[in-house]
């Protein structure tokens, strides 16, 4: 489907201004479209000093010895000084060398290759780093650069876990990047296979002006796939500082109304009628007030999924804790917030596909709908309760046995694990740490006695500051909701009322608007009043 026959023929033009303004942001001096995985890509590397510069070529490859995109970093080998390198494809728009701040690998200026990858240095010694994802051992190999040669550094890289065979896949749910053609989803899967990202969600971007980071095609047609990686579309839209930014993932069309446009409300319907997945991007904090969003759209159970983790750095997993305890059925999801954030999966969302289940994109967000996801900036999560992983629905009667068994796990040289925790009903069950930066795993067993209806999820830390935190277990005793106390359900139903009178009474709605939007915000206080009348006669 043509995206741009939906628009009208201002929006089209403002918007292919705007792409021009992204593309030209985009490229750069030595960023190339190669069509081979085999093809060296070159680029030159920004150093002030006038020594003379030799040629240094870097292979990846997989463990069948072929050339396969990697994740790299430099530094001198008796210095703590890191090497800027440029970016050779997927170049950052908002910085020529892109340090990273991700807490899962403490090198700076990392960079993707395709698998070959070109660059000069002066003659020296130094240390290449070389990683793929969390699910590979990183390497670490020092070489030299001599000046009657042309060095060549070929390292292989192995998986340290292997998720898939475990049923789950690997994605980032928050990724924007302009694809005017075909040959823009070259990039893109270079930077996803670097960083082992199975499924890429590539969002077009709205506002109430103008839409940014233009597709060629949504739907199927947007879809690009090579072996057992996808680029799939969607959309941050709707997206104010009022109501929050929301995100809509697996969509076939444009969902966009800018007549109505903070009536959130209506295009979360229409997209989930389409079988799309519908949330809430930036869940935590106040960042662009987010809860106001949670607020009007929990109430009728318009929401799938919920953004925990994104380009910040920040976990607060607090308003999630409270939605769930409104009884919402929320999945996790995370994202990098590409270009804003650093690199593709810098944080991501694992998916739990059943066994037999083909993987493919439909089946991945039909998985994360369902609540079988855990995301994660480093260490790896396992929890099971009764048996039954992520996601699950456990009914048992009051005085039954509850089995609980928690597990994370990382690479010590990626995100060795140092604290895990227990959460029901946003208070820590059980918590463990250990002293040892190189203890690989942490892990523990619980049994409880089932006593009232309530969620259950676990969360970890690794040495490095990366973080980790899964979706619920629900266990329902004798068929009861899964909620919190009539006490607290009432005060979060009261905190969402008075959410919803602030709203009630500012002014960022234009005036042609903001009768239909006054109804929705009454209509959303009549259910919250409701719920609190059925809590008094209980």
């Amino acid at each position: 489907m043509n995206l741009w026959s939906t628009l009208s023929r201002t929006t089209f033009v403002a918007s292919l201004f705007l792409a021009l303004l992204i593309s030209s942001a985009w490229s750069h001096d030595g960023v190339h479209h190669t069509s081979s995985i085999n093809e060296s890509t070159a680029f030159k590397l920004p150093i002030t000093s006038s020594s003379e510069l030799f040629s240094v070529e870097f292979v990846t490859r997989n463990v069948k010895g072929e050339p396969t995109p990697a994740f790299l970093a430099v530094k001198y080998a008796d210095s703590w000084q890191w090497i800027m390198l440029e970016q050779p494809f997927l170049a950052n728009p908002r910085t020529d060398a892109q340090r990273s701040y991700r807490p899962q690998w403490r090198t700076k200026y990392p960079i993707h290759s395709n698998g070959r990858t070109q660059i000069r240095l002066p003659k020296g010694r130094y240390v290449l780093y070389a990683g793929k994802g969390l699910e590979y051992a990183p390497v670490k190999h020092v070489f030299e650069v001599a000046a009657d040669n042309k060095t060549s550094v070929d390292v292989t890289l192995k998986r340290y876990i292997d998720m898939p065979a475990k049923g789950w896949w690997s994605g980032d749910t928050h990724v924007h990047a302009p694809r005017f053609g075909v040959k823009d989803n070259r990039g893109l899967l270079w930077a996803a296979q670097a960083e082992d990202i199975h499924i890429s969600s590539i969002l077009l971007m709205g506002d109430k002006e103008f839409l940014h980071f233009p597709q060629y095609a949504l739907g199927k047609d947007g879809t690009h796939r090579e072996g057992d990686f996808w680029l799939v579309p969607g959309q941050e839209e709707p997206r104010t500082s009022e109501l929050g930014h929301t995100i809509m993932l697996n969509t076939q069309r444009l969902y966009r109304n800018t007549d109505d446009y903070y009536r959130y409300d209506a295009i979360f319907r229409k997209s989930r009628n389409d079988g799309a997945l519908t949330g809430i991007a930036h869940f935590y904090g106040d960042k662009f007030l987010s809860r106001n969003a949670g607020a009007l759209l929990l109430a009728e159970d318009l929401v799938d999924f919920v953004e925990l983790m994104d380009d910040t750095g920040m976990f607060k997993p607090e308003h999630f804790y409270d939605a769930l305890n409104m009884g919402a059925r929320l999945s996790l999801s995370a994202g990098s917030d590409f270009p804003w954030g650093g690199h593709i999966g810098d944080n991501r969302t694992y998916v739990l596909l059943e066994e037999g289940v083909e993987f493919n994109p439909d089946n991945w967000y039909a998985a994360l709908k369902a609540g079988r996801s855990f995301v994660t900036q480093g260490p790896l999560l396992d929890f099971k309760i009764n048996g039954q992983s992520i996601g699950s629905d456990l009914h048992v009667k009051k005085g039954d046995r509850i089995d609980i068994t928690v597990r994370t796990e990382g690479h010590p040289d990626v995100s060795s694990p140092k604290k895990l925790w227990l959460v029901s009903m946003g208070h820590t069950i059980k918590k463990i740490d250990t002293e040892r930066r190189d203890a690989g795993v942490l892990e523990f067993q619980l049994t409880l006695t089932a006593e009232r209806s309530q969620w259950f999820a676990v969360a970890a830390e690794g040495y490095k500051g990366a973080v980790a935190h899964s979706s619920p277990i629900y266990v329902h005793v004798d068929g009861g909701p899964v909620t919190a106390k009539p006490e607290k359900l009432t005060l979060l139903y009261e905190e969402n009322i008075a959410r919803i009178d602030r709203m009630g009474k500012a002014e960022f709605v234009p005036e042609e608007q903001r009768a239909h939007f006054i109804l929705w915000l009454d209509h959303v206080r009549t259910i919250y009043l409701k719920k609190i009348a059925a809590l008094n006669r209980e």
